[in-house]
């Protein structure tokens, strides 16, 4: 780090010097000798830095002190390539501006390219890349089919002589390029960036500049591949000493091909790609061996990663399991969505389909599914095409319903084909069977945890004022509306009371607001920190007609308010020990009353508070789920 030049040695920019916008992670080596290419060949370009949240962060904070004339950000968070590219063009300024990776290096001042981008119908341009190419215009691709990808991912590029219909490499240097140029070392118009727009950050990282040149290409702007050395570059080279993020990043890569497929050749293309792909990994010798040699200890399901309680519960589940050392897989049924961010990169995330379930289990393999329809249908699938081999438990996290079952006859026929049942609590699954016979005497209960260090108990001292908080999605199951005539009842006591969440049920708890309250009844919205509204929370109020294990109230507890509560499923043993309100019957008047004796103590409200952070230390951490899983998976095997 010692060539780096200080600030002052740095020239004045020029009208024709690109910016050059670099995405960090992990490798300040790496960095440090891509940073002194540019400045031995740009070095009249601005350069900016974003450093994603990563473990090589500090070291290349170091390097940051070192190189003063370039613009760092750190993030605390890894927001994947496209997110940060975006945020790097936002700040910078030049009329052109070079996406160059932080492991690859300049190895000319990319006077051809400059050329081409003088040129206002040009989007684009890259140089030839060397290393670990067996042409320097491979980077340089043709558009991406469903065949065309079946083929590379098979590796038969140059052994089918690259022939146009089948191959995504082009048999000779390129001039424009019919599909799109890797963003390892390419340089951009800032003219077409506007006129195009961002890139897409569904597109964590991988493919996002192939779907960027397609909405290029669209609005009638070329790409052009340039006949000059460039850019040396070492493919992955940020993750290749590292295991786990070397199958991130290659699970990633596949991903964005079934996405890019399905943004823009349709569902059908993609599917046929993701069947295709599953049947190489059967077939092909090199594939079924790194399978073979590699079978996960856990499968963990779900259908997408959108916000929700259940997908929040999974996210951790798979973060914890693959923080003990376990190697674990989340295979998503049908699709993506934000929570995608937040999975560890320690986890092979997999995006799949009941219909291409493939012989994948180890000796000591355990799939847990949820109790969704596609989970249950690929479970049954799963344990059948790996008869002998793994175990299968679905993970019934669904309330139950106190008047009728809730699932289907044939659900619950393939939830007892499964190894067994996990519940959230004894009276969970007391509840279900009421009405419904879904496991054959095998189960397990096992309490959701939460990451109690999110929340701060911020209630030491009685309130002066309560603020009464409810959150959750506004349906009729949840009875906001009784909460709010039970409210409107002791509107002599002084209060105030904020409702979040939105849904179907959102018309009638505003209708449900008397005109002369509703600057002490507010209705909120969506809720997107629950710990910043908790943390201002007194008292948390739950009238739910029916639960499983309510998130909400466990977050409540964790940051230190009072809980109130109906009486349903789970609940109860979870505000034992004083930990919280009962409030049975689920009525206003009950509510009423009870809301009027516990503000008329505020010093009991922090003593409430306590006791329930402290039950959730004691019970509801996801430590002690992670743990309770690892015991599922010994008993399970153990039979």
């Amino acid at each position: 780090m010692n060539d780096a030049p200080s600030s002052s040695s740095r020239r004045e920019v020029t009208a024709h010097s690109p910016d050059v916008l670099i995405v960090s992670y992990r490798r300040a080596d790496l960095l440090e000798r891509c940073l002194q290419s540019v400045d031995r060949h740009l070095p009249d370009s601005r350069i900016y830095v974003w450093d994603n949240h990563s473990l090589g962060s500090p070291k290349v904070q170091e390097l940051a002190q070192a190189w003063p004339a370039a613009s760092w950000t750190f993030c605390a968070d890894n927001i994947g390539f496209a997110a940060a590219v975006n945020r790097l063009v936002r700040a910078s300024t030049a009329p052109t501006f070079l996406l160059l990776n932080p492991d690859a290096e300049l190895v000319g001042d990319l006077s051809g390219c400059r050329a081409a981008l003088t040129d206002p119908t040009v989007a684009a341009a890259a140089p030839w890349l060397e290393l670990g190419m067996r042409h320097p215009w491979d980077n340089a691709h043709r558009e991406p089919t469903a065949l065309r990808h079946l083929v590379s991912y098979a590796g038969w590029d140059d052994r089918l002589g690259r022939f146009a219909p089948l191959s995504m490499s082009y048999a000779q240097q390129p001039a424009d390029v019919d599909g799109y140029l890797t963003g390892a070392g390419l340089l951009i118009s800032r003219e077409a960036w506007r006129a195009v727009g961002e890139f897409d950050e569904r597109y964590f990282l991988y493919g996002e500049e192939a779907d960027w040149s397609r909405r290029a290409r669209r609005r009638g702007y070329r790409l052009c591949a340039v006949a000059e050395p460039g850019i040396i570059h070492s493919a992955g080279g940020t993750v290749n000493d590292a295991t786990a993020a070397t199958s991130r990043s290659a699970q990633l890569l596949q991903e964005n091909r079934i996405r890019y497929l399905r943004d823009h050749h349709g569902a059908l293309s993609a599917r046929a790609f993701t069947i295709g792909s599953a049947a190489l990994d059967l077939t092909q010798r090199s594939k079924r061996r790194l399978r073979s040699a590699a079978a996960p200890d856990f499968i963990v399901t779900s259908p997408t990663l959108a916000f929700g309680g259940a997908e929040r519960q999974r996210v951790a589940l798979v973060n914890g399991l693959a923080a003990t050392g376990k190697r674990v897989v989340l295979r998503l049924l049908q699709g993506e969505g934000d929570l995608r961010a937040h999975v560890d990169p320690a986890v092979e995330v997999q995006v799949a389909s009941y219909r291409n379930v493939t012989r994948d289990a180890g000796a000591q393999t355990l799939l847990v599914t949820g109790t969704t329809r596609i989970e249950l249908a690929y479970g049954a699938a799963w344990r059948a095409v790996n008869s002998g081999r793994g175990r299968w438990v679905v993970a019934n996290h669904h309330a139950a319903a106190p008047e009728r079952g809730v699932f289907r006859p044939a659900d619950t026929a393939l939830m007892r084909v499964a190894d067994g049942m996990i519940y959230l609590a004894e009276a969970h699954r007391q509840a279900h069977a009421a009405h419904q016979r879904l496991d054959r005497g095998r189960y397990w209960i096992v309490p959701n945890g939460i990451d109690v260090d999110r929340f701060a108990s911020r209630h030491p001292q009685p309130p002066t004022r309560p603020t009464l908080v409810s959150i959750g999605r506004l349906t009729e199951t949840k009875q906001v509306p009784l909460l709010v005539e039970a409210l409107t009842a002791i509107e002599d006591l002084d209060w105030v009371a904020d409702i979040w969440g939105d849904g179907p049920d959102r018309d009638c708890v505003e209708a449900a607001i008397p005109e002369h309250m509703s600057e002490r009844i507010r209705l909120r919205g969506w809720c997107s920190d629950v710990p910043e509204v908790l943390a201002g929370a007194d008292l948390f109020c739950m009238t739910s007609r029916f639960e499983a294990q309510p998130m909400a109230i466990l977050e409540a507890m964790a940051a230190g308010a009072a809980v109130a509560s109906s009486a349903v499923a789970s609940v109860p043993e979870m505000l034992e020990g004083g930990a919280g309100v009962l409030v049975d019957p689920n009525t206003p008047q009950n509510w009423s009353a009870t809301l009027r004796d516990l503000l008329a103590e505020p010093s009991r409200l922090s003593a409430l508070g306590r006791a329930g952070r402290d039950r959730v230390l004691d019970r509801y951490t996801e430590d002690a789920m992670i743990a309770n899983y690892l015991r599922v998976r010994d008993e399970v095997f153990s039979r």
